[in-house]
């Protein structure tokens, strides 16, 4: 899946931005993120809020753009690019552009933190797949189509996305 942006594309996902900024409970986890001792959350959060990237991926190479965050799906090494939003830019600018590691860590040792960081936030228990959900339903109040949904979260259909 080759991810294509049209305008339409990008007004649905500027759409989605203000809804984004206006989600106090994800700005409020991404505020407590900010004050983590894991120095790599204040990263890895937003960036799991803001793209719908698992965090298996969090701990794999990822490619950052001007414009893009691109991951391989773990499972089929397919390429999945996420445009970068407003309200990510500030959490990854000092990663630059280019390949990058969020994280050295194990996947359970990042949902590990991001439960502790969700309870710090008064969530009690969520996970780091939740974010998935909470990109993909962001995604679609903006209007943004079930099938861009899907392949923006690298889904093998649209079936898998309608679960969410």
């Amino acid at each position: 899946m080759k991810f294509s942006v049209s305008e339409d594309i990008l007004k649905m996902i500027q759409e989605w931005e203000r809804r984004m900024d206006e989600e106090t409970e994800v700005k409020h986890l991404i505020k407590t993120a900010q004050k983590s001792k894991h120095n790599d959350m204040r990263t890895v959060v937003p960036i799991l809020i803001c793209t719908g990237i698992p965090r298996q991926n969090i701990c794999s190479q990822i490619h950052i753009s001007k414009t893009h965050i691109m991951y391989r799906r773990i499972k089929t090494q397919e390429p999945i690019n996420v445009p970068i939003i407003e309200i990510l830019k500030p959490y990854i600018e000092h990663l630059g552009t280019g390949i990058v590691l969020l994280s050295k860590w194990h996947p359970d040792t990042i949902g590990h933190r991001f439960k502790e960081i969700a309870r710090d936030a008064g969530f009690g228990h969520i996970s780091t797949h939740k974010m998935r959900h909470t990109f993909a339903t962001l995604l679609l109040k903006a209007g943004v189509d079930i099938a861009t949904v899907s392949e923006l979260l690298g889904h093998a259909s649209i079936e898998i996305t309608k679960k969410y």
